[in-house]
């Protein structure tokens, strides 16, 4: 069956049927892949989304609100003036 210290690709011992080996070689090499990533990426791209997030909330309170803030600052820029309250 050939030389055990060399084994051909079908004599390999995986535990599987005769010619598999190949499959199981990309088996390993994609758990090691998966294994040895590095997600900093995706940390630093979750943050740009929450700060985006927050400007948008920010955004949207000055527009509702923008009109009533004004309104005050100009009722009290009058009264400052002399102008009547």
């Amino acid at each position: 069956m050939g030389d055990p210290e060399h084994p051909t690709w079908g004599q390999r011992k995986t535990g599987l049927p005769k010619g598999n080996y190949l499959m199981t070689a990309q088996i390993q090499y994609v758990r090691a892949f998966l294994a040895s990533r590095n997600d900093d990426g995706a940390s630093a791209v979750e943050y740009g989304l929450l700060v985006a997030a927050i400007a948008a909330v920010i955004a949207g309170i000055v527009f509702v609100l923008g009109g009533n803030v004004l309104d005050a600052f100009t009722t009290t820029n009058d009264c400052i003036e002399g102008q009547g309250c």
